[in-house]
């Protein structure tokens, strides 16, 4: 396994990938990135079609060899299970468009939520979301795009998150049953759908993760969190790390069945990065010294 980072935590302007950057990751042990080339200046989102592909490219070459892979790039927050029939269209054809990007980059993956029925996030909760309904036009929706995955030869990762309708492992596996192409994978982000079912067994909720997706393990990404000390349930994300993430076990079933040898680490700031990625270093030398990866 080799440790990654979303590279958010220093830019999300591809023109601001240089060799200065790539050498300044590399020597906090990052040795791959996903992308997201969705944010314009801060007030808007920079689409796939306004994207400047030319500039994509150089950042690709760039991070390669400076010995930094490229492993995926981001679906630009599309609204997949949206009530909205235009903004589904839309989004729709936003994922099918972010495969361009991927490609420039060189790489060929794209990673993408449910979206959501919220007018206000693509992340944000509202009770549509755990609807029937939403379930079904998310379905839908992704069936219109993995055949233009399949023909590009692209993969299409799903993340889950509790707080959409791709929400639990049963949810996932009504999806999976319904699209059993291989182009479908499963964004291994176990942090986003910790309940109180899983909360201090987090091998379990892997397990289930691994078993409802048919091991269509999609790209690993890295999270902790904590139970805070409250009457009322709340599970907050901290750095890498800093929780009670069983990362040993994520570790060793990542290097079985992840789309990829890269455990990519998340919502970090720019200085939080070292830490957790000595942190992930150490996991990893100790399961190869213990011969488990």
């Amino acid at each position: 396994m080799k440790v990654a980072l979303m590279l958010t935590a220093f830019t999300t302007d591809p023109a601001e990938i240089d060799s200065d950057l790539a050498k300044k990751l590399r020597g906090m042990g990052i040795e791959g990135v996903i992308c997201h080339f969705g944010l314009g200046d801060g007030k808007s989102i920079r689409k796939p079609n306004e994207t400047d592909f030319d500039a994509v490219k150089r950042a690709g070459e760039l991070l390669r060899e400076n010995g930094i892979e490229p492993i995926s790039n981001w679906g630009y927050w599309a609204s997949l299970c949206t009530f909205n029939d235009s903004l589904r269209k839309d989004s729709i054809q936003l994922v099918k468009d972010s495969f361009k990007v991927a490609r420039a980059l060189g790489s060929n993956v794209v990673v993408t939520g449910a979206g959501s029925n919220s007018p206000i996030s693509a992340w944000y909760p509202v009770p549509e979301n755990h609807s029937e309904a939403s379930l079904e036009r998310y379905i839908d929706s992704l069936q219109q795009i993995i055949p233009v995955a399949e023909d590009q030869g692209m993969y299409l990762v799903v993340k889950p998150h509790v707080l959409s309708t791709v929400r639990d492992p049963k949810t996932i596996k009504r999806i999976f049953d319904h699209i059993p192409s291989k182009s479908l994978r499963l964004g291994f982000d176990p942090t986003n759908i910790v309940t109180h079912d899983y909360m201090y067994d987090t091998p379990k909720l892997i397990d289930e993760m691994i078993a409802v997706s048919g091991s269509r393990m999609g790209t690993a990404h890295a999270k902790d969190f904590i139970v805070e000390s409250q009457m009322v349930l709340r599970i907050t994300e901290v750095p890498v790390g800093e929780g009670i993430f069983d990362w040993s076990d994520y570790v060793f079933k990542a290097d079985k069945f992840a789309l990829n040898k890269y455990i990519a680490l998340e919502h970090l700031s720019a200085d939080q990065v070292p830490a957790a990625s000595n942190f992930m270093h150490e996991i990893i030398l100790k399961l190869q010294d213990e011969k488990r990866i």
